[in-house]
């Protein structure tokens, strides 16, 4: 073999071991619910993704399994008494997002205790307005948005990110969905013993019961191979598989 060959098949052999070490580490993300909270049995529907709203599509489906890029805007719901510290996980591959790749956001400030009204328009949040601010029943020190469980309405969020989701159909019925999962607090902060919430790394179950993993259908037909979903912009509602 000339120099020039064996320069050659090195160059090949460390692009080959760079990418096989950049696959591992793909594969091996640990970013979901359960990764985060091991201890989590996610017994509770205190809170509740009940419908995404895709508000644009990057890049979408071309066929099984292949991913796509979207903006999302969530609608959660709470129960009649307050929820803290409100986190969301979105699965970015074909799990359910209790264990592997997600996606993760929360409700982020500015924050104001009191709901908009006619009369009140400034320092305050609207429920139905999908970006910040948002509600907290908390001391200023926590930043991180809670649910009110008086609000007559249900939460919306528009994710302050593009997220990536796997093309899959976990429940078989011919439609892509999407895996989720909601994590709170059922107790306010006090920077004592419950610390401040000050960030998306700060959300997590309060107790192992206080979350909630979901799959969301979507209205998009699962692509057969060689087949596209393929739109840049388009807006449509995925509503919840069973509760």
């Amino acid at each position: 073999m000339s120099q020039t060959s064996r320069n050659t098949a090195s160059v090949v052999l460390g692009f080959l071991l760079c990418l096989s070490g950049s696959f591992s580490q793909f594969g091996m993300a640990q970013t979901c619910l359960k990764d985060e909270a091991p201890g989590a049995v996610c017994s509770s529907s205190d809170v509740t993704i009940t419908s995404i709203t895709v508000e644009e599509i990057i890049d979408g489906c071309r066929f099984p399994d292949d991913t796509a890029t979207v903006r999302v805007t969530l609608e959660l719901q709470g129960g009649a008494q307050n929820r803290y510290d409100v986190g969301m996980y979105i699965a970015e591959d074909t799990g359910l997002a209790a264990t592997g790749s997600c996606s993760k956001d929360y409700l982020p400030p500015p924050l104001f205790s009191t709901r908009c009204t006619p009369t009140i328009t400034t320092d305050c949040y609207d429920p139905l307005d999908p970006n910040p601010p948002f509600y907290t029943a908390e001391p200023v020190a926590d930043t991180c948005g809670d649910l009110n469980g008086s609000d007559p309405v249900n939460t919306l969020y528009t994710l302050t990110n593009l997220i990536t989701i796997t093309c899959t159909d976990r429940d078989v019925d011919g439609k892509i969905d999407v895996a989720t999962g909601t994590v709170w607090s059922q107790q306010a902060s006090n920077g004592g013993n419950k610390p401040h919430c000050t960030g998306v790394a700060d959300v997590l179950p309060g107790a192992p019961s206080k979350c909630n993993l979901q799959v969301i259908n979507t209205p998009f037909d699962m692509p057969a191979p060689g087949l596209s979903i393929d739109k840049t912009s388009a807006t449509a509602n995925f509503s919840t598989v069973g509760d």
